[in-house]
C-alpha cells in the first residue's frame, strides 16, 4: 500500500449558546479552527500551522480546504512532469534485469516494467505491467480529525455551499465512517485510535515526545504544558453571550 501524499489534520472549537428550544439545551457554534497539511514524502512541503478565529468559521475552513487541495494538486502535477520516466543507477538496472518476481503482487513477472514513484523519482522495483498501472498514489486530500463525528456535523451542514460530488458512508442518521467532496476526503482517527486525545498523549514518552514531532516542533519548550489536559472557557463564553444578548434587549432612556 502506498502512503497518502498529503493529509490535513484539523480541529474545531465551539461556543455553547443557550437555546430556547425545548429539546435542545445549548447550540454549538464553531468559533475557530486549526489545521496543518503534512506531506508523507517531503517535509519541506508541509504547510504552516493555520489558525482562524472569527465568524463563519466552518465556511472559512471549507474555503481553506479548497485552496490547500489546489496547492497539493499543483505540487503533484509538477512532480509527475519532472519524474515521468524512471532513472535507475547501474546497480538498480542490473537488479531489474535479473528479477523474476513482481515486488507488488509477489508473483511471477509478466511484461516486466521498472516501477518508480512519480512524486520522488525513486525506483521501487520490478513489476508486472498491469500491477504497475494500478499501483498509484491517491490524488485525494485526506482530512483527519479525532472524533470527527462531532466536527463532521458542522462540515456536512455547510458542504453543499461549496462542494459537488458529495458522498457519505453513514452508519446512522448522525454518525458516519467517512465522507468526501471534490477530491477532499474526511476520516475519523478515533476509528483507529479508540481512546481520548488525553489518554493517547499520556502514552507518549514525556522525555522526547518523539511520536508527535509536528506538535513538538511548533510548541518547542512548551510541549509539556501543551500535552496536559486543558481548560476551555465554555462558561465564560456563554456568560459573555448572555450579557451581549441582555444589553441588546435593553431600552435606554436619556434623561
Amino acid at each position: 500500500m502506498l502512503a497518502v501524499p498529503f493529509i490535513l489534520v484539523y480541529d474545531f472549537e465551539s461556543f455553547l449558546i443557550p437555546n430556547k428550544h425545548e429539546t435542545m439545551i445549548e447550540k454549538h457554534v464553531v468559533n475557530s479552527f486549526c489545521y496543518k497539511v503534512i506531506c508523507s514524502f517531503d517535509s519541506s512541503l508541509n504547510s504552516e500551522l493555520t489558525l482562524y478565529r472569527g465568524p463563519n468559521a466552518v465556511d472559512k475552513f471549507l474555503e481553506c480546504l479548497q485552496a490547500e487541495k489546489k496547492r497539493c494538486n499543483l505540487i503533484m502535477w509538477k512532480l509527475r512532469q519532472q519524474y515521468e520516466f524512471p532513472k535507475l543507477n547501474v546497480e538498480e538496472e542490473l537488479s531489474f534485469r535479473s528479477a523474476k518476481t513482481c515486488h507488488i503482487c509477489k508473483g511471477e513477472l509478466v511484461n516486466a516494467v521498472r516501477d518508480h514513484c512519480h512524486l520522488t523519482g525513486k525506483y521501487r522495483g520490478p513489476a508486472c505491467n498491469d500491477c504497475n498501472i494500478n499501483f498509484q498514489n491517491t490524488k485525494d486530500l485526506i482530512c483527519i480529525a479525532h472524533n470527527a463525528n462531532y466536527d463532521g456535523q458542522f462540515i456536512l451542514s455547510r458542504i453543499h455551499k461549496v462542494g459537488k460530488n458529495i458522498k457519505c458512508i453513514a452508519t446512522s442518521e448522525e454518525k458516519f465512517m467517512s465522507f468526501e467532496f471534490d477530491g477532499i476526503k474526511f476520516i475519523d482517527s478515533f476509528k483507529f485510535l479508540t481512546a481520548s486525545l488525553d489518554t493517547l498523549v499520556k502514552k507518549h514518552n514525556k522525555l522526547t515526545y518523539a511520536n508527535i514531532p509536528h506538535t513538538k516542533a511548533y510548541f518547542k519548550d512548551l510541549i509539556y504544558y501543551t500535552c496536559q489536559k486543558g481548560v476551555y472557557p465554555y462558561i465564560r463564553n456563554r456568560l459573555r453571550h448572555l450579557m451581549n444578548h441582555y444589553l441588546r434587549s435593553m431600552t435606554f432612556m436619556t434623561i
